[in-house]
């Protein structure tokens, strides 16, 4: 059975809560993507970074990320 850690405390204690920047990859449709947009701005604004929206791959039935955020997936 999985456990389930709570670790927002340690990312408020880590995070400078508006600092950093929102990058989008090439090619990335913000048209078509506000609610991954809106997410990377509230994580911008609560825990900072560097977070790049990345574009869709569209392989069939393979998931991707959407987003990068401090150099992780």
């Amino acid at each position: 059975m999985k456990t389930v850690k709570d670790v927002t405390e340690e990312y408020i204690a880590n995070g400078s809560p508006g600092t950093g920047e929102i990058a989008y990859e090439k090619n990335y449709d913000k048209g078509r993507h506000y609610a991954e947009i809106k997410n990377a701005q509230w994580l911008l604004e609560c825990f900072g970074g560097r977070i790049k929206l990345l574009t869709e791959r569209n392989e069939n039935h393979i998931l991707t990320p959407d987003y990068e955020w401090n150099g992780k997936l």
